[in-house]
C-alpha cells in the first residue's frame, strides 16, 4: 500500500494518533524505500523474519503457457473452458487493457468485472463484494489488487501478462491459495518473455511446468461431459412425469441407465447444434527455435552469394589480365563487368607497356592475384622495368 501511492493517507493516519503507542507492519517484502519509512514511523522495532526454501507457498501449482500476444485471447478463452475454477484474477499490464479484456470476456459468455487504480474506492469495493458472492467469476485486475486482496473463492491466478519484475509475480500468484488452500498459478510467455520466465523461477525456488493448451476436442468433451451433468441433475432433481414414460420405454428398450440416457440427448444436441462460438486455431508456438533456423539459412545464403561474386570478379579480372576482356568468363551481373573493367584498365596498359620492352612475352596471372608480364629473353630494359626475365 505505501509503495502503490497511500503514504500521504498513512502518514496522516499516524500524526493523528497519540505520541505513545504499538505500531506493527507486516509485509511480504522489504525493499529499501518501505524500510525508510518503517524507520521513520518506528521506534525501536523488532523484525520478526519468516524464511521459507522457496518465496510462494507450496501449495499453488505453477504453470506456464508459451503463447504469442496475438493468440492470447484465444487461449484465455480455452482455459477458462477447460480449467474448473471457482473465482479467478487475472493481472494485466495496463488499466485500459483491464477494462477491455474484462469486455471481451463477456462478450463470449464469462462473469467479468475489471479492477484498477482509475476506479475510486467504492467501486473498487463493489467488485470485490460481487467477487465474493459469486455474481462475478472473473476479475480483471492491474497490480493494484497484487496486494491485500484476500478472497477465499479465488482458486485460479492467471498472469495474461507477464510481470516487468519478480515480486510483483510473487504477490499476484498470492492471491490464491491463502490460508492452507490449494491454488492454481498460470502464466502466458511469449517466446521472447523466456528470459523473464527463468528469473522468476530463480526468484521463486520453484520449476514452473510446461501447460499445453487445451485442443478443440478436449474442450468438446468437457461441454459434452457438462451438459450431460446437467440433464442428470434435471432429471434427478424435478417432477418429470410427462416423461416418465418414455424415458421408461427407452430405458426398456435399449436396457439404458440414467447415465447413458443423459449421453444420448448430449449426443443428439452436440450434432444438432455444433459448438459455439467455434474456437479460433492458435498454431503450435515454434516461432523461436524457427527464427533460428532462418537466420542460420539467411547467413548461409549470404556467404555463398558474397563468395560467388569474389570468385567470378576475381576470374574475370584473370581473364581480362590474360586476354584483354572478360568475355571469357560467364558473368551473373553486368555491374560486375564495369567494375573489372574500370579497375583492371590500368592494368591492361602497364602490361602493353611493359611487354613491349621485350623480345617475346607472356601475360600470366601471378600468385598476388596481378598481371605480370613473363619476357622470354633478357634484357635491360625488360629487367628495369621490374619483369621477370627468362
Amino acid at each position: 500500500m505505501l509503495r502503490m501511492g497511500f503514504v500521504d493517507e498513512v502518514e496522516a493516519i499516524l500524526s493523528h494518533t497519540p505520541k505513545e503507542k504499538q505500531v506493527a507492519l507486516f509485509s511480504a517484502t522489504m525493499p529499501k524505500p518501505i524500510r525508510k519509512i518503517a524507520d521513520r514511523h518506528l521506534r525501536d522495532p523488532i523484525a520478526i523474519d519468516i524464511k521459507s526454501k522457496s518465496a510462494t507457498v507450496s501449495t499453488v501449482r505453477q504453470r506456464f503457457c508459451q503463447v504469442t500476444a496475438r493468440h492470447k485471447l484465444d487461449a484465455l478463452t480455452r482455459v477458462l473452458e477447460v480449467e474448473d475454477f471457482d473465482g479467478m484474477v487475472i493481472f494485466v499490464r495496463t488499466k485500459t487493457a483491464t477494462v477491455e479484456l474484462a469486455e471481451k470476456l463477456e462478450a463470449r459468455g464469462f462473469s467479468s468485472g475489471a479492477l484498477n487504480g482509475d476506479m475510486n474506492q467504492a467501486l473498487r469495493e463493489r467488485t470485490i463484494d460481487r467477487l465474493k458472492r459469486g455474481l462475478v467469476d472473473i476479475v480483471v485486475a492491474t497490480d493494484v489488487a497484487a496486494r491485500g486482496l484476500d478472497v477465499s473463492r479465488i482458486s485460479h491466478v492467471l498472469n495474461y501478462d507477464i510481470p516487468y519484475d519478480t515480486e510483483a509475480y510473487i504477490h499476484r500468484i498470492g492471491r490464491t491459495a491463502r490460508a492452507g488452500r490449494s491454488g492454481e498459478a498460470i502464466i502466458f510467455v511469449a517466446p521472447r518473455e523466456t528470459r523473464m520466465l527463468r528469473s522468476i523461477e530463480k526468484a521463486t525456488g520453484k520449476t514452473i511446468e510446461p501447460m499445453a493448451l487445451p485442443s478443440e476436442t478436449d474442450i468438446a468433451d468437457r461441454r459434452t461431459g457438462e451438459f450431460k451433468n446437467l440433464i442428470t441433475a434435471t432429471i434427478e432433481a424435478q417432477d418429470l412425469a410427462a416423461f416418465e414414460g418414455i424415458i421408461a420405454a427407452y430405458q426398456q428398450q435399449h436396457d439404458a441407465d440414467l447415465g447413458e440416457i443423459a449421453a444420448a440427448l448430449a449426443y443428439l444436441v452436440q450434432r444438432e447444434r455444433p459448438l459455439a462460438p467455434r474456437l479460433a486455431p492458435i498454431p503450435e508456438q515454434h516461432s523461436r527455435s524457427v527464427s533460428a533456423v532462418m537466420v542460420v539459412v539467411i547467413v548461409i545464403v549470404a556467404v555463398i552469394m558474397v563468395a560467388r561474386a569474389v570468385a567470378t570478379r576475381a576470374q574475370a579480372k584473370r581473364a581480362w589480365c590474360v586476354t584483354g576482356s572478360p568475355s571469357a568468363v560467364s558473368m551473373p551481373w553486368n555491374r560486375n563487368i564495369s567494375l573489372v573493367r574500370s579497375r583492371t584498365r590500368s592494368d591492361s596498359t602497364a602490361r602493353t607497356s611493359d611487354a613491349s620492352n621485350c623480345s617475346t612475352a607472356t601475360v600470366r596471372w601471378n600468385s598476388r592475384k596481378a598481371c605480370r608480364v613473363i619476357c622470354s629473353s633478357t634484357c635491360a630494359t625488360c629487367a628495369s622495368a621490374g619483369n621477370a626475365c627468362a
